[in-house]
């Protein structure tokens, strides 16, 4: 170890106790001596991208962790939090190559196909997102959101009887999540299974009284039924609840709520 380098691990020291006291600014000033010592030490510019990144300066976050992946493109915690960064600043495209940099580094760490899978929902990139949902699965089968969230991709691109199957697992383990019965509903209405579909988003209202999504779909699905008196009653519940989508279905035909 040369002197220089001793030098940067005592000013990385310092800042880290800075850090422990709440001084980012003293912090930052130490961690920026520890890399004018020894430019190569990678831990002070992980540093200054950690705390840039607790004040939500992702531009920066990402600026300083970039310099660490350059010193070091083996080092997967920090693909990962530049990932993170940016989808912070809205930049799902890097974000996902961030996460899947880290899982060609550390294909056994279950949490980045959900990271990843996540950014692919939020895309539209569902069938990649099955692909990311399915592998988690095969490494954490007890995971049982998996299904859930593999089963809301599935039913995206018109799959609902392989989405029904997912929620039915998520179902038969934690029964009572009104989220997942409205999911599981949507998925029988979408396979015009309708008096399946009205016990499930009845379900979630039971669960949740305040669930206005639930009164919505159940109140659209008792519309198409024929149903309008109760149809009506749903769609108001849900409005006064503050659902948007309610709102604006009972304005188009002129029905306060």
């Amino acid at each position: 170890m040369t002197r220089n380098t001793e030098f940067a691990i005592a000013y990385n020291r310092r800042g880290n106790r800075d850090v422990s006291k709440g001084d980012y600014k003293s912090a930052i000033d130490n961690y920026k001596k520890a890399i004018e010592f020894d430019p190569s030490y990678k831990d002070a510019y992980i540093n200054i991208g950690d705390i840039y990144s607790n004040l939500l300066n992702h531009e920066e976050s990402i600026f300083y962790y970039s310099k660490a992946i350059v010193l070091d493109p083996g080092c997967a915690e920090v693909f990962i939090k530049r990932g993170m960064a940016y989808g912070n600043i809205g930049d799902y495209d890097l974000e996902s190559q961030d996460y899947s940099k880290a899982i060609e580094l550390t294909p056994g760490d279950t949490s980045l196909y959900g990271k990843r899978g996540i950014v692919y929902m939020l895309t539209g990139r569902y069938r990649e997102a099955i692909d990311d949902y399915t592998n988690l699965i095969q490494l954490a089968p007890s995971f049982y959101w998996a299904y859930v969230i593999r089963g809301d991709a599935l039913q995206a691109i018109g799959l609902y009887r392989d989405a029904i199957e997912d929620y039915n697992s998520f179902i038969s383990v934690y029964p009572d999540y009104p989220q997942v019965y409205n999911n599981r509903g949507k998925a029988y209405e979408g396979l015009g299974m309708d008096k399946d579909a009205l016990l499930d988003f009845s379900r979630a209202i039971e669960l949740m009284p305040e669930f206005s999504e639930a009164y919505t779909n159940r109140g659209e699905l008792l519309s198409g039924m024929g149903n309008y008196n109760d149809a009506v009653v749903d769609l108001k519940t849900a409005a006064r609840l503050g659902n948007k989508h309610a709102q604006n279905l009972l304005k188009s035909k002129s029905i306060e709520w």
